[in-house]
């Protein structure tokens, strides 16, 4: 007995020491050292729960740090990403009002080309009519001089083509178009293959800017024939 009231003091469990302290006399001592040692391993047993608990507090409040610590973190990563959206949205902003004066800009000058485009083609419509009158001012009307150029040396498909478009007339003129000619090529095509001398009536010169024009577009002028009787236009 002396025993266990030495642990109950020493060791500190005040429901043990209470135990024998309060005992009124020796018979009542006696019946109180019977129950101590289980009131000590009660005692004992709340103390490793009690310690559990503590760890157990301890280790959820580092879960707790460790986890504002991490909210902490992705709070500035978020910023962070905001920025770089918010800068990326700024930059995206300036090209696109760059981007769309420099459209304007383009609309501009494009309208203004086709203004002058559509001008040069006028003066030089004129220049090519101009041209003609003087080239047929003894054989005919402007609208084609009734002179047929030699198509002897030419292939079937071609005198085709060419007798559909001019019947062989080197003065023939389209007057609701720029086409000209034995294969009443248009003005641009006409520059093309001839340059200044896109309003020329020369039999050979024409033949040749003829046959030019269907080797690059068609091939062979079998294939140019094929396509206009398909389509009435070649």
């Amino acid at each position: 007995m002396a025993e266990q009231v030495r642990g109950a003091y020493m060791t500190g469990p005040a429901t043990g020491l209470a135990v024998v302290v309060q005992a009124t006399d020796l018979r009542d001592l006696m019946e109180r050292a019977v129950t101590l040692s289980y009131v000590i391993r009660s005692d004992q047993d709340v103390l490793r729960r009690l310690e559990l608990a503590r760890r157990r507090a301890a280790q959820l409040h580092e879960a707790m740090v460790r986890a504002e610590r991490a909210r902490v973190a992705a709070e500035v990563r978020v910023r962070l990403q905001v920025a770089e959206v918010e800068q990326v949205r700024a930059v995206r902003q300036q090209a696109k009002q760059k981007l769309d004066a420099r459209v304007a800009r383009l609309a501009g000058a494009a309208a203004a080309l086709r203004s002058r485009s559509a001008e040069l083609r006028r003066l030089i419509r004129q220049e090519e009519l101009a041209r003609r009158r003087a080239a047929a001012a003894r054989q005919g009307p402007a609208g084609g001089s009734g002179r047929r150029c030699d198509l002897s040396g030419t292939s079937a498909a071609e005198r085709w083509i060419i007798m559909h478009e001019s019947s062989g007339d080197p003065t023939a003129d389209n007057p609701t178009s720029t086409a000209f000619g034995l294969g009443q090529l248009l003005l641009g095509n006409r520059i093309l293959y001839l340059g200044s001398q896109y309003a020329t009536t020369d039999c050979g010169r024409q033949l040749w800017a003829f046959r030019a024009y269907v080797r690059d577009r068609y091939g062979t002028a079998e294939r140019a024939k094929a396509f206009w009787q398909a389509n009435g236009w070649y």
